[in-house]
């Protein structure tokens, strides 16, 4: 009877292991996913800011840079 209750033990004690083990990695991801998506955000504020020095009557012609973000972000992939 001793020996069923430390494999339990042991069972829940490497399930727990697990389980803070991927909320750990969950969180390192989630992380990483926030940093990238400031760095979108850098990479098409920064293509906005050159369109309207190089090519003002293209961004005028549209109310928001929206057709743009695609080309940002096929560069960035």
């Amino acid at each position: 009877m001793p020996a069923m209750i430390t494999v339990l033990c042991a069972i829940v004690a490497a399930s727990l292991l697990i389980t803070l083990l991927a909320l750990c990695v969950a969180d390192q991801v989630r992380r990483e996913v926030d940093v990238l998506r400031r760095d979108v955000a850098d990479l098409e504020a920064s293509y906005v800011d050159v369109l309207k020095r190089s090519h003002p009557e293209r961004l005028a012609r549209t109310s928001a840079p929206k057709p743009y973000r695609r080309e940002v972000r096929r560069a960035v992939a």
